[in-house]
Order: C-alpha cells, then sequence, then structure tokens
C-alpha cells in the first residue's frame, strides 16, 4: 500500500492566508450585499412617492372636471337656482343681504362674473 502523504505545516503562504482571506471577503460580500438591498428599497419608495403624488394630481383634476361638468348641467337645467332649504332659506338670505345693504341682483351678477373667468 502507498504511503498516504501528510501535508506540511509550512505550506504557500497565500494558502496559509486563504482562511482569514475568506472570512474578509465573505464579510464584504455580505456588506454589499446589504447596501445594494438598502438602495433598491429606497429607490422604490421615491419612485412610489413620486407616483402618488402624480396620482394623487391626477385624481383631483379629474374630480374638479367632474364636478365642473356636473354643475354646468344643474345650471342648464335650473336645478342650480333651487335652495335646498327652501322659502325659509331664501327669508333668511334676504335679510342677511338687507342686513349687510348689498342689493341681492348686483351680487347675483359678481358670483357669475367670477365663475366666467
Amino acid at each position: 500500500m502507498a504511503p498516504v502523504p501528510e501535508p506540511s505545516p509550512a505550506l504557500h503562504p497565500a494558502i496559509q492566508n486563504a482562511n482569514t482571506a475568506w472570512k474578509f471577503s465573505a464579510n464584504m460580500m455580505n456588506w454589499f450585499s446589504k447596501l445594494v438591498t438598502t438602495a433598491y428599497t429606497w429607490t422604490d419608495l421615491l419612485i412610489k412617492g413620486r407616483q402618488k403624488k402624480v396620482d394623487n394630481a391626477y385624481n383631483t383634476k379629474m374630480a374638479e372636471q367632474k364636478a365642473a361638468e356636473i354643475m354646468k348641467q344643474q345650471q342648464e337645467n335650473g336645478l342650480a337656482k333651487r335652495s335646498p332649504g327652501g322659502d325659509a332659506e331664501e327669508a333668511r338670505l334676504e335679510q342677511i343681504f338687507e342686513a349687510e345693504g348689498v342689493d341681492r341682483r348686483e351680487f347675483e351678477e359678481f358670483l357669475r362674473s367670477l365663475e366666467e373667468e
């Protein structure tokens, strides 16, 4: 039977330091992985935040357009002229206009001019 060679304790210097070098490399790779994961997470959060801001602006714009269409339809149909409180609310408005010394027709014309702008 052939003799089994035993490794000598004095191997090549690169092989002697392989264990500590591997531990150092593994530690560096672990930290690099953590940094990359954190960077991807932050960019995802930035993208989501920006997209949410754009979506909210778009939804607000669409809601305002829809509300303007509804108000225009109501004005065309004459529904906006009716007050929800009926005669009691009309009387209360007249009292307020008289107390303030404001002509109601002039005030309504002013409001219409604001709507047109």
